[in-house]
């Protein structure tokens, strides 16, 4: 890998880690990542819990709140790995030696690794700590210049304790690198808004109503069915969701009178009525009273976890003043829109509605890649039987399923597996809980693995016949298990899940590959490659046989490896779903005047 891949992947990437797990990581994998500058750099000494709680007393909690969000979404805007973004932050933040020291480590660091002072989980952190512990008293306002230096040595001290909790037995060991590395990657692997959105539009609005899944068994009304669970209009969630979103990335420099949001001022601009406004946001905003409540609840007058920021997830909207609202995370409140309705519905269906709910969402979900194959597979005379979906076949044991989506080459062939579901959020994600972890991989993939490896196995003795296609013209098998979102495969989680596997003697032929798992999202990239001359053995083939891109998950590997082609075509399906998307949301908002039907309560 020559340096201007590292730089290109590390200002892209969005990841870092701790300093005490970063050295023995980087040493063992030799990756770029970036290490976080400390209070014990800095200040000359190790920051403590205490010690940003006192600081914190000292300041007032809505503009630090105000500024963090602020600067949150600055990161993700304009990438927070970057120097220069780093930098201007650190320009508004801190003055003298101080500032003089940092901008020194992030242009010239000590020990050559690159640097970072802010991060996305440190900005959230600090959020989550001044709603604990910040000050009601307005005269502790940042245009002081003591109260910002206070905030610039907050940021600091949490750099040190996240660090610092990373050797926490509690929390993983210092050598314990999946651990630190589920919670890590857990929080920053990212879904762009121009692919979630698109999709869980597709998935929830537009799949539902095809006719052979209106007709399947297990259908559910998925409107209805989050109705149920929410009382709030599917559309109207949906919709004003959206507006909220584009009324923050449309703010410009994210100055703070455009970036909060006066809920009064934006529902009169709308058609919706005050009270199914006040419906929504009670879904998904938060006043500090009550996250006080439901954190002390959980963990007392401490910070607690420090990697979990699941209030943020639920309820990503932090009320400042009454109508008055701002994020904690923009990526939060995107997800909260799309990836999380399927949680919504979920967690209120028992029983075998539950199981229903799963197993129709998983059907839309296979749908959906099932389309998006025969974008790639059009049926013509020449790709006529080269793609299967769904295939059934018969057996000494009666009629079996086939994997969901079956792909021939000339030689080659690709299994894949589709996947519902996601690693637990309190058990698994944010304890990152190696056992618990392994549980999660054992139910969503290793049963899948089990899947494919009969599918294979059936495939050569001949037992599952496929018109067109021999096992004896097939040189190469690889086996695909496609996950509905991303799951924190890096380095040894990646392994560990590999490994797994073939604890269970599945897919260990030497004519089959080694398990390769994507999610949605990967799939959605690989599109367009796919429709310019890429095939998906030659991207499997290059990933797998590189023992650093192996352990990669499949976007990293495309970035650092296609950069260009990725760029210069976008999925021009996903972007004019996202604009017929958009259109539908501003039509829900301000356009529809039917007297008899108020917006959500679409035909």
């Amino acid at each position: 890998m020559n340096s201007t891949e590292k730089d290109s992947w590390v200002s892209m990437g969005g990841i870092y880690l701790p300093k005490s797990v970063l050295r023995s990581f980087s040493s063992q994998y030799h990756l770029p990542f970036r290490e976080a500058i400390t209070a014990e750099e800095i200040l000359g000494h190790k920051g403590r819990e205490q010690e940003l709680v006192a600081l914190c007393q000292n300041l007032y909690w809505k503009d630090c709140i105000a500024l963090a969000s602020r600067m949150d979404a600055y990161l993700e805007k304009y990438r927070q790995h970057e120097v220069d973004i780093q930098t201007k932050l650190t320009s508004n933040i801190y003055i003298g030696n101080t500032k003089h020291r940092i901008e020194q480590l992030l242009l010239n660091p000590d020990n050559g690794s690159k640097r970072i002072l802010f991060s996305d989980w440190q900005l959230l952190l600090f959020m989550k700590a001044a709603l604990l512990f910040g000050s009601d008293d307005p005269n502790l306002n940042l245009e002081d210049t003591s109260s910002l230096a206070r905030v610039g040595q907050c940021l600091l001290i949490i750099n040190d304790l996240i660090a610092d909790r990373s050797k926490d037995s509690r929390y993983g060991s210092e050598t314990n690198l999946s651990e630190s590395l589920i919670r890590t990657m857990s929080f920053f692997v990212r879904e762009e808004p121009r692919y979630i959105l698109p999709r869980y539009y597709e998935l929830f609005s537009v799949l539902p109503n095809e006719p052979t899944l209106k007709q399947s068994r297990k259908y559910v009304d998925i409107k209805a069915a989050f109705k149920e669970a929410t009382e709030v209009d599917f559309d109207l969630f949906l919709a004003l969701g959206f507006g909220v979103f584009a009324n923050y990335v449309g703010a410009p420099d994210f100055h703070l009178d455009k970036f909060v949001l006066n809920s009064s001022k934006f529902f009169n601009r709308t058609l919706v009525t005050s009270e199914k406004a006040n419906k929504l946001l009670r879904r998904v905003s938060i006043s500090r009273d009550q996250f006080r409540q439901q954190h002390i609840a959980q963990y007392g007058g401490s910070l607690g976890n420090y990697f979990d920021f699941t209030l943020f997830r639920l309820m990503p909207l932090i009320e400042l003043d009454k109508n008055i609202y701002i994020p904690a995370d923009v990526r939060f409140l995107v997800e909260r829109i799309t990836s999380s309705l399927f949680w919504d519905i979920c967690d209120n269906q028992k029983g075998r509605r539950k199981s229903m709910f799963m197993s129709f969402f998983g059907e839309l979900l296979q749908k959906y890649l099932e389309q998006l194959f025969k974008r790639i597979f059009p049926e013509s005379a020449i790709t006529t039987n080269r793609a299967f979906y769904d295939y059934r076949y018969n057996t000494s044991k009666g009629e079996q399923r086939a994997s969901d989506i079956i792909v021939f080459y000339p030689n080659e062939a690709v299994f894949v597996e589709v996947k519902v579901g996601r690693l637990r959020m309190e058990q698994t994600i944010t304890t990152g809980d190696i056992n618990k972890f392994q549980e999660d991989i054992t139910s969503k993939v290793v049963d899948a693995a089990r899947q494919l490896d009969r599918v294979i196995k059936d495939f050569k003795s001949e037992t599952l016949r496929l018109p067109g296609w021999h096992p004896a013209d097939m040189k190469q098998y690889y086996p695909v298990i496609v996950t509905e979102s991303p799951l924190p495969l890096f380095a040894s989680t990646y392994e560990e899940v590999r490994r797994l596997v073939e604890n269970e003697q599945y897919l260990i032929n030497s004519d089959i590959a080694d398990l390769e798992i994507m999610n949605v999202g990967d799939m959605e990239r690989i599109e367009p490659l796919l429709e310019s001359g890429e095939t998906l053995p030659s991207l499997l083939k290059d990933k797998l046989q590189d023992n650093l891109y192996r352990v990669l998950p499949m976007w990293n590997f495309l970035f650092m490896t296609k950069k260009h082609n990725l760029l210069q075509r976008p999925n021009v399906y996903l972007d004019k779903r996202l604009q017929d998307f958009a259109a539908k949301m501003r039509h829900l908002l301000f356009e529809m005047r039917d007297d008899n039907r108020e917006p959500g309560e679409c035909q």
